[in-house]
């Protein structure tokens, strides 16, 4: 941004800070909530979860064309949120609606989750944060929220959330267009190993630290000095 307005002018980074009040880690014996009928539901296989305002945007239909792969189906892929049908297509709308119907490895939960907390708990529950959006320039909390639970995230190539990805080593950058692009990076980050290898890299209290409520005095500080 500095590089486009000048250096006259002031640009202040404002942290996307978000609520962790988890209630978070398991419980020993806590057999209810969102995140235990989703773990029940998978029977052990891993977890891949596209939570928050479901539009098309958000890659409603690359996230149901990977559970669809053959390659994919001893995997769990859960969409939980209120769904925006505008923008999506009838054809399109219908098309999700009967794949949802009759995938036996999609599980959804259409409607807004209850809570922070809730919302917290089954992103702890993931074992992929999908948040591969389509052309989104924008943050997103859900980056956030990963980085602090230490969930591997994958996101579109070409924007902002594919620049912290990389610089914060949070995941995996795919092209968003490109369903063979997309499965394959399912595959790697779902490999045995995977998560370790990327826990030796990832940047995540860096992450966290930069998005974190405490900077938001120091924006606004820095917003208001005087030049």
């Amino acid at each position: 941004m500095k590089e486009r307005i000048g250096t006259q002018k002031r640009v202040v980074l404002f942290p996307d800070f978000t609520d962790l009040s988890l209630g978070c880690e398991p419980s020993p014996g806590k057999n209810f909530g969102l995140a235990s009928k989703i773990r029940r539901f998978a029977n052990g296989k891993p977890i891949i979860s596209l939570v928050g305002h479901l539009q098309r945007t958000k890659g409603l239909l690359s996230f149901t064309r990977a559970a669809c792969e053959s390659s994919l189906q001893d995997i769990t892929f859960f969409l939980g949120g209120e769904i925006n049908w505008q923008e999506i297509s009838e054809a399109d709308k219908q098309w999700l609606l009967q794949t949802w119907e009759a995938n036996p490895n999609i599980y959804s939960h259409f409607q807004r989750l209850s809570s922070e907390s809730v919302l917290n708990q089954v992103i702890a529950e993931s074992d992929i944060v999908y948040a591969a959006y389509n052309d989104f320039p924008k943050s997103s909390n859900i980056l956030t929220k990963a980085a602090l639970l230490k969930r591997p995230v994958v996101v579109s190539e070409g924007h902002l959330m594919a620049e912290h990805v990389r610089d914060y080593q949070l995941g995996e950058v795919v092209r968003d267009d490109d369903l063979a692009n997309i499965c394959q990076t399912l595959h790697t980050m779902l490999e045995p190993g995977y998560l370790d290898q990327l826990s030796n890299r990832a940047r995540w209290q860096d992450y966290a630290d930069l998005q974190s409520a405490n900077r938001l005095p120091q924006a606004f500080q820095q917003l208001l000095e005087v030049p």
